[in-house]
């Protein structure tokens, strides 16, 4: 589910990943490579602050803390803001 789910983000397609990436999170909810998916995934769709929780909890659950730590700083910044 998950490749399924990141072809298709990858494709353009965040809505059609967004659901099947929930799926692969209540089959293995603490991996960090699926949180870390799930995150960008959202932060694709808009929302925002969903994206952060799920980056934080790809973090303790073990996924790259500097790559994580940067993506949820990009994400906490203001609309428009860079």
């Amino acid at each position: 589910l998950d490749s399924l789910a990141w072809a298709l983000f990858k494709m353009g397609d965040a809505g059609g990943a967004e659901p099947l990436m929930v799926q692969a999170l209540e089959q293995v909810p603490d991996d960090p490579t699926l949180l870390e998916h799930y995150a960008d995934i959202l932060a694709a769709l808009g929302r925002n602050s969903e994206a952060v929780e799920s980056y934080r909890k790809a973090m303790v659950a073990g996924g790259p803390p500097f790559l994580l730590k940067d993506k949820i700083h990009t994400q906490s910044r203001p609309v428009g803001q860079k």
